[in-house]
C-alpha cells in the first residue's frame, strides 16, 4: 500500500492506502 500524510489545519492525518 501507499503511505501518505494529509495536513488538516494543525493536525496531520496519517492515512494508509492498502
Amino acid at each position: 500500500g501507499k503511505e501518505y500524510v494529509v495536513a488538516d489545519g494543525d493536525v496531520m492525518h496519517f492515512r494508509f492506502n492498502t
